[in-house]
């Protein structure tokens, strides 16, 4: 099953156009379709970017999402690209410590691990596994 946490911090109103481009891309994702998936995701990418700008939370979210989409079809190297970026917008809106941030951390050591970078995945986990300690407890 495919599944992506849509937003942890407070979302903002999406467009009509934005929110259909998720639900076709979700509906893809779910029956495996995943060029579909990636198709209406990346024009998620697209709407989120011109809606909101290129630094917000909902871009984030987004490159997260196609991030999650092209490590099913081992579009690996760009799924890293996406995750690096939604990772710096995330610490750069959120601060180092939100849980958002561990998430995206999690994603980028997953891709990690699927290219058999194993040592650069290691840190990542760590340092997700650190920020969700200190928010929930060990």
């Amino acid at each position: 099953m495919f599944v992506v946490a849509v937003c942890a911090s407070p979302c903002l109103p999406q467009s009509s156009e934005l929110k259909d481009a998720i639900a076709a891309s979700e509906a893809a994702a779910g029956a495996n379709r995943w060029p579909e998936a990636e198709e209406y995701a990346r024009r998620a990418v697209e709407l989120a970017e011109r809606e909101y700008g290129a630094d917000s939370l909902e871009l984030a979210t987004q490159l997260v999402r196609l991030g999650r989409i092209l490590n099913e079809q081992q579009g690996l190297p760009e799924a890293e690209q996406l995750y690096n970026r939604a990772l710096a917008i995330r610490e750069k809106a959120l601060g180092p410590e939100h849980p958002d941030v561990a998430q995206t951390l999690n994603n980028l050591a997953a891709a990690y691990v699927d290219q058999g970078r194993y040592g650069d995945a290691v840190p990542l986990y760590e340092r997700a596994l650190a920020i969700r300690e200190k928010g929930l407890g060990p």
